[in-house]
């Protein structure tokens, strides 16, 4: 019994960098490769490093690691050309109403923010939206655990890390017909917050 956590540990291992080369093909293949998969796979892998290390001590709503990550989605939407969503900027914010399934103290009060980017289309009336959360759930202290952060290595840094690599790559090809509207969701953890904020109030661009 004391083997089956490595185990497990291992094959969920296997199957990441599994779904890692998967995706790289699927990308290259919707774009018409005009990505390579070594480029794909590359900016796939440092986006999830950079997300699940253990500086952004899991990314909790609100905290230091949240705001490290949303600069981080808003950093790579302006090196890949896309226009902030929120006029001049990418963040769109709001009060943070406490978190519904208390997963941490209650820090209720306090400013979250969605991250916006678009890739114009011809259609300015048009948008599709590409969005993953990239919050997470931060520390648990348990008796007897040897490391309390919540990495979420695959809660979400790898679905933001795919929406990274979309935006990269559709953000280098011909307008297409209707706008493409990536989002970094905050406070997907804390009751889908971040999502119901942008439902809610889109920005005026789209």
């Amino acid at each position: 019994m004391k083997n089956k956590p490595r185990l497990l540990h291992h094959f969920h291992g296997v199957t990441i960098q599994f779904g890692i080369v998967i995706l790289c093909i699927l990308i290259t293949l919707i774009l018409g490769c005009s990505s390579s998969v070594n480029s794909v796979h590359d900016g796939l892998v440092g986006h999830v490093a950079y997300l699940a290390s253990d500086d952004l001590a899991g990314r909790a709503a609100t905290s230091r690691g949240d705001t490290l990550a949303r600069e981080y989605i808003a950093d790579r939407f302006k090196d890949y050309g896309l226009k902030p969503g929120m006029g001049d900027s990418y963040f769109q914010g709001f009060i943070y109403p406490g978190d519904i399934f208390h997963h941490k103290p209650d820090f209720s009060g306090k400013s979250v923010y969605n991250v916006i980017g678009i890739v114009p289309g011809q259609n300015g009336n048009q948008s599709i939206v590409i969005g993953a959360h990239y919050d997470h759930v931060g520390l648990k202290i348990e008796p007897g655990a040897v490391d309390s952060i919540c990495n979420g290595a695959d809660d979400n840094a790898s679905g933001v890390a795919v929406m990274l690599e979309l935006a990269r790559a559709f953000s280098a090809e011909k307008p297409l017909p209707c706008n493409l509207v990536f989002v970094g969701f905050t406070a997907e953890e804390s009751g889908l917050l971040g999502a119901d904020h942008f439902a809610n109030y889109p920005p005026e661009a789209i």
